[in-house]
């Protein structure tokens, strides 16, 4: 979080709408604020198990995936596996019990120092 200190705005809150990585990374820190669970843990308790959604969670390049897709890089005039990259990642759903409550408490919206001031 201490990387987003100092960042200038794109865009006034509100204004319009850009897909930022940033943005997911903060929804997962207030989810895990809020819930006092990982962010991955909160995630398959509340929102993977209970939808089923077996095949979904929070990727950890180790843990050996049947069917997951790798990437390919030329070499030659050939294709050979890409080098690993880490990609950790994490993903939310706007629905999340916890991001409401959090939203509601602040008044309807967050603000970036209120935010950041969850210590995530």
């Amino acid at each position: 979080m201490q990387s987003l200190r100092g960042q200038t705005l794109e865009f006034e809150p509100g204004e319009r709408f850009a897909y930022s990585n940033s943005g997911y990374v903060l929804l997962g820190c207030i989810v895990e604020k809020a819930s006092g669970r990982s962010y991955e843990q909160f995630m398959q308790e509340f929102v993977l198990k209970p939808l089923g959604m077996k095949d979904s969670g929070c990727d950890h390049f180790q843990t050996i995936l049947p069917h997951r897709a790798t990437g390919y890089t030329p070499d030659g005039d050939t294709w050979v596996n890409s080098a690993y990259i880490d990609m950790t990642g994490r993903y939310a759903f706007a629905e999340n019990p916890a991001i409401i409550t959090a939203v509601t408490a602040s008044g309807g919206r967050l603000s970036p120092s209120a935010a950041l001031g969850l210590g995530c």
